[in-house]
């Protein structure tokens, strides 16, 4: 019995997408101070010295996602990305928009490279372009108290920092490291980490930059992971005990030059879980297709291949521009994404049911 289940969906939203809309404010804001005038920031005390790229990643990192935003920048895809993401966390687009113009702000051409690292359910942003700090914490403070918040100015690693607290009780953490690095993070303990110079970072790691050499970074965008132990028993609940152990990493990258283009890799230490793997993605896949013709989507499901070799599963999907922007029409015609409670839909009855 072939069955989608949007409870593991919600897993995934959960664990990456639902701190990335959080961090998106911070991001739009980033660029501001090199777009809404130039202000002579206050005297700071001598900071440590700096950290950027992965040299700011803890070595407790589980996941890492890197853009690089020179290179995405003429990419209507990730452009249109990015303004989804923006404005879900700005409650809707007109805020946005709102923002953008006030302060003639482009996120894509402001800043160079975003670096997001998840330590456990905790995410780390790097972003590199060009900040001016005292502009930045003045837009930052603003938002925050538009949301009935404020902003501190704080000591971390012996560095200037800030924190930034909602109506919400989450809070978020930033500093800045010179005038072309800004390290935004969900709780102290992890901006203390990415900005301490002598904590333990990923690059120092034997595993992890074992597993960082595995990543195409000559791509665009692309990403390395372990799979952490809750994603892992959804991983595994999802195929319904076809595959009996995650994969040990995961690596993928994307190229949206022309079209679009995605790989994603899935490293087992059995061949038989990477096997289990193929066969119920092949059988997901026949289902996806019955259901992606009531979209006029079964040409994208096709595209979409799934190649095992040994213990790896090497899933892609290539899109041309023309199919794309069809792509994109569609889905933006069709209906709402299911609720985060929806049961799983039995593709073969067409009914909800409890497993």
């Amino acid at each position: 019995m072939y069955c989608l289940d949007f409870r593991a969906v919600a897993s995934y939203k959960s664990l990456f997408i639902r701190p990335m809309r959080r961090l998106a404010s911070i991001v739009v804001l980033l660029a501001l101070a090199a777009s809404c005038g130039r202000k002579k920031a206050p005297p700071s005390p001598e900071s440590p010295a700096a950290v950027k790229g992965l040299g700011a990643v803890p070595a407790e990192a589980n996941v890492i996602l890197r853009f690089d935003i020179e290179r995405l920048r003429d990419s209507p895809v990730f452009r249109q990305a990015v303004s989804y993401l923006l404005a879900a966390d700005l409650d809707d687009k007109s805020k946005l928009d709102a923002l953008l113009a006030k302060c003639h702000f482009d996120p894509s051409r402001d800043l160079r490279s975003v670096l997001l690292a998840f330590v456990g359910p905790k995410a780390l942003l790097v972003a590199e372009g060009k900040f001016d700090e005292a502009t930045l914490s003045e837009c930052v403070g603003g938002l925050a108290s538009e949301r009935g918040g404020a902003l501190a100015k704080k000591t971390v690693a012996g560095a200037a920092a800030y924190v930034a607290h909602g109506a919400e009780p989450e809070e978020t953490w930033f500093a800045f490291v010179g005038k072309e690095t800004v390290l935004v993070a969900e709780n102290e303990d992890l901006l203390t980490r990415a900005r301490d110079p002598a904590a333990a970072k990923v690059t120092g790691a034997a595993a992890k930059t074992a597993l960082l050499a595995k990543a195409d970074q000559k791509r665009p965008i692309w990403g390395v992971g372990t799979v952490p132990p809750s994603l892992g028993e959804a991983f595994v609940a999802v195929t319904e005990g076809a595959v009996k152990h995650p994969p040990a990493a995961v690596t993928g990258w994307a190229e949206m030059a022309d079209g679009l283009q995605l790989e994603v890799t899935f490293a087992f230490a059995d061949a038989v879980d990477a096997q289990a793997l193929v066969e119920f993605a092949k059988k997901q896949l026949e289902a996806l297709e019955i259901m992606a013709q009531m979209a006029g989507l079964e040409g994208v499901v096709k595209r979409i291949k799934v190649e095992p070799s040994d213990k790896i599963v090497r899933v892609s999907l290539a899109l041309d521009k023309r199919e794309l922007e069809d792509l994109a029409q569609r889905l933006e015609a069709g209906s709402d994404e299911p609720a985060d409670d929806q049961e799983p839909i039995d593709m073969k009855e067409g009914n909800s049911h409890e497993h």
